[in-house]
């Protein structure tokens, strides 16, 4: 009797320890051998600057701007996925200008008379192979803000990775020099801090037609892009 008792006992004993052990290894990564982080926090900067002009006959509308953007969220593990989640987001500079001229008359619009603002939209981080692709563009909106027969939309920075492609042209294609493909080494996100930068310049220019005459478009920004990624090991 009493060697069952003992022999129960023991049996008990190493299903306990089993099952911490493997409670324990779960969050262990097989390369560094230390604990996987619970969550990541995540930065986006992005500061870029452009110019455009349409011209329509007589009629010119030159413009330029530059705009800082923070986008701030964070991260979790979904089995060999990262699920995404936005915490702020915040417009640290704006500044655009754009000027009507005429035969006639010349007028200018300044920041204030902008009806809209560049927006970032952060859709995912897409993991493929080693890599972890963020997903992101920035709303564009319509040009000239004055009055005009004709509208156009301009693009404004977007990455490589993108799932809104709802535009008339391919992106990628105008980037002439760096690149918009924002990436990190999934393997350096898990024992300290990751920052990477990107920067790309950007050019479209052609004829618009239009109802009764064409329209001359042209647009070009530079961006850089600041990316940083911080491991947490504490629960939020």
């Amino acid at each position: 009797m009493a060697r069952n008792v003992s022999s129960l006992i023991l049996c008990l004993f190493f299903l306990l320890t089993s099952t911490l052990l493997c409670s324990s290894t779960d969050r262990i990564t097989p390369s560094s051998n230390k604990k996987t982080p619970l969550w990541w926090e995540v930065k986006v900067v992005l500061d870029s600057k452009g110019n455009y002009s349409v011209k329509e006959g007589l009629h010119s509308y030159p413009g330029n701007y530059s705009f800082i953007i923070v986008w701030t969220g964070f991260m979790e593990k979904d089995n060999g996925d990262f699920i995404l989640y936005h915490e702020d987001f915040k417009l640290l500079h704006w500044e655009a200008q754009e000027i009507s001229s005429n035969p006639e008359i010349l007028s200018t619009l300044s920041t204030g008379n902008f009806s809209d603002k560049p927006f970032l939209n952060m859709n995912y981080i897409l993991k493929k192979e080693e890599n972890l692709y963020f997903d992101f563009s920035v709303n564009g909106f319509c040009i000239p803000q004055n009055e005009s027969e004709y509208k156009f939309y301009l693009y404004l920075p977007v990455s490589e990775e993108n799932s809104e492609r709802f535009s008339e042209i391919d992106y990628d294609a105008f980037v002439f020099k760096g690149s918009n493909r924002i990436f990190l080494e999934e393997k350096k996100i898990y024992t300290k801090s990751a920052k990477k930068d990107f920067c790309w310049n950007w050019r479209y220019q052609g004829w618009q037609i239009g109802a009764e005459k064409s329209v001359f478009l042209s647009h070009i920004h530079e961006v850089k892009v600041e990316i940083f990624i911080i491991p947490r090991f504490k629960k939020r």
